[in-house]
């Protein structure tokens, strides 16, 4: 739990924040059900740091939060990931409503080939490789059924 994986093999990559506060967060989850939990004060404040190891002290969640669950399905070379996130988790500010808006992005960080360099992939079109650039982020609008 909340050890650092995505350069050491492959790691899918959540990242949530709702449009009313300047926090968000990020999850990692592995085939073999690791998960690491951050939470970012905000945008700037991660532009700020300069290393990986500095979140460890401000960043880490430390609470179990997100349950998750991966399936290997090795015959076919992949693996499939569940994972349930509480709103509560998430929305520091206000609650979520109808009409509610959320910054969202789901990446890849697969380190796993014989490649120098990892494979990275994303639902956003990052211009830069950097998934943390929330300008390129989809939008999610909650509504009420």
């Amino acid at each position: 739990f909340n050890q650092w994986a995505f350069n050491k093999g492959d790691a899918f990559e959540i990242f949530l924040r709702p449009c009313q506060q300047p926090a968000y967060f990020e999850f990692h989850l592995t085939p073999f059900n690791q998960l690491l939990q951050l939470r970012f004060p905000s945008a700037e404040k991660f532009r700020a740091m300069t290393k990986v190891p500095g979140w460890d002290d401000e960043c880490l969640v430390y609470e179990p939060r997100l349950e998750s669950r991966a399936t290997i399905a090795a015959e076919e070379n992949r693996w499939e990931v569940v994972a349930a996130i509480p709103f509560s988790f998430v929305v520091e500010e206000g609650k979520v409503e109808d009409g509610s808006r959320w910054l969202f992005s789901f990446s890849r960080y697969d380190h796993t080939r014989s490649l120098s360099e990892p494979t990275l992939s994303s639902s956003s079109p990052h211009d830069l490789c950097s998934f943390h650039r929330q300008e390129e982020w989809g939008t999610l609008t909650f509504r009420e059924n």
